[in-house]
């Protein structure tokens, strides 16, 4: 895999983690 493709992925998961760690956070400190 070329380095970009890694990069791509990298961004990929961060974005996800991000926003599953803060719906969880939400869930913890009721947000809505």
């Amino acid at each position: 895999m070329r380095i970009s493709d890694n990069i791509h992925v990298f961004i990929f998961f961060s974005f996800s983690f991000f926003f599953i760690s803060e719906s969880v956070l939400c869930s913890i400190y009721n947000c809505s």
